[in-house]
């Protein structure tokens, strides 16, 4: 008796162990992708000439949202949808913003430095827009407010 009982979980357990795990190996041409955030980059003007050069910051000193950082995330995330037509036709990536903002942390320029599509990019684009209205703050060196970019990561991930 207890062994039929164990009939439809072992039958389940085979059938499981059969069936090809789809994402991790289907055939031996199949790539697995990563799907890895790459850091936010900052990179600043510290002689006011429109050259742009990276720089490593500490924590502290990063330019935030000013609404926080935790708000900004779900502000940004809730208002980004996934163009239909980049869905339906299975595009997904990382799109690199390129972020300028002026001495007192306001976005005054956003471009694309790495694309994935013109749907996908154009709704990173806005979401991030959405996000910052009330901007970002401005970020100190050596006493002084400075004109800085941000390359920042936007992810669109099919499941």
């Amino acid at each position: 008796m207890q062994i039929r009982n164990c009939l439809p979980l072992f039958l389940t357990l085979l059938i499981q162990s059969c069936t090809p795990n789809k994402g991790i190996v289907e055939n031996e041409t199949t790539i697995h992708k990563s799907k890895v955030m790459p850091e936010t980059v900052y990179l600043v003007d510290s002689d006011n000439d429109g050259t742009y050069l990276p720089v490593n910051l500490n924590e502290e000193i990063k330019p935030q949202p000013t609404q926080g950082k935790v708000q900004w995330t779900l502000d940004i995330y809730r208002t980004m949808k996934y163009p239909a037509a980049a869905r339906q036709n299975g595009i997904e990536g990382v799109i690199i913003l390129d972020v300028e903002f002026d001495i007192n942390g306001r976005v005054t320029n956003l471009g694309v430095k790495k694309s994935v599509s013109v749907e996908c990019d154009e709704e990173a684009k806005r979401a991030f827009m959405m996000a910052s209205q009330e901007g970002y703050s401005p970020l100190i060196l050596n006493g002084s407010p400075v004109k800085f970019k941000m390359e920042f990561p936007v992810a669109f991930w099919l499941d």
